[in-house]
């Protein structure tokens, strides 16, 4: 199932927030670039199911909380952080 990836205006906050403090920032926009294509392909088999549609995605340094809408061919990336360490 392909979808379209949107980020709420939130997550893209945080996500610019993590970008400023990072000592390792190509890595960061390295992350939100495949975090924008891996949900795109196959939204249900990345990363890890939370609630329902909801799930959560590593792509190192940073983590992605997204929700699926099947109906919609969407997904919904609602909030971003530090996958562990920040690089």
């Amino acid at each position: 199932m392909n979808c379209r990836v949107n980020w709420q205006e939130e997550a893209e906050n945080q996500l610019a927030e993590i970008w400023v403090s990072a000592l390792d920032k190509p890595a960061v926009a390295a992350a939100s670039r495949r975090v924008d294509q891996l949900p795109a392909l196959d939204p249900l088999s990345q990363g890890e199911q939370r609630n329902g549609y909801d799930r959560i995605l590593f792509v190192t340094p940073i983590a992605v909380l997204y929700r699926v809408d099947p109906n919609n061919r969407e997904v919904w990336l609602f909030s971003v952080g530090w996958s562990g360490r920040p690089a």
